[in-house]
């Protein structure tokens, strides 16, 4: 996966980009821009304690449960696949969670809805 924006033009002098949605008014066109995308920018150390923080307290509200074996897998392979991911760090770029501890409580949720939902 390319580190840089993939621009498309929106509309005549602005550009949008296809992961991060970022736009940027230019007079080039889409092939000549380069811009590190922030899709896979990880949120910073306060974010990251404050998401934490909501999901601790939403996994001891729910008692502490955990999800089975079977979910918690499936739900880290969904991670693997996804875009989000982050390579070599094993936590996801927008909530920047460790992605094996978020994905065995069964309170988590994907900060994108691609986790199945849990009866």
């Amino acid at each position: 996966m390319s580190k840089f924006c993939a621009f498309v033009e929106k509309q005549e002098g602005v550009l949008v980009c296809r992961k991060c949605n970022t736009e940027m008014k230019t007079k080039f066109s889409p092939e000549k821009v380069k811009r590190k995308c922030s899709v896979n920018k990880p949120p910073g150390i306060v974010q990251k304690g404050l998401h934490f923080g909501g999901a601790l307290v939403s996994h001891i509200a729910d008692g502490g449960k955990k999800v089975t074996d079977e979910e918690w897998e499936q739900r880290l392979n969904i991670c693997e696949g996804c875009e989000h991911k982050r390579p070599n760090a094993n936590s996801c770029s927008i909530c920047g969670c460790g992605l094996k501890a978020k994905a065995r409580w069964r309170s988590e949720d994907c900060p994108i809805n691609k986790w199945p939902k849990l009866d």
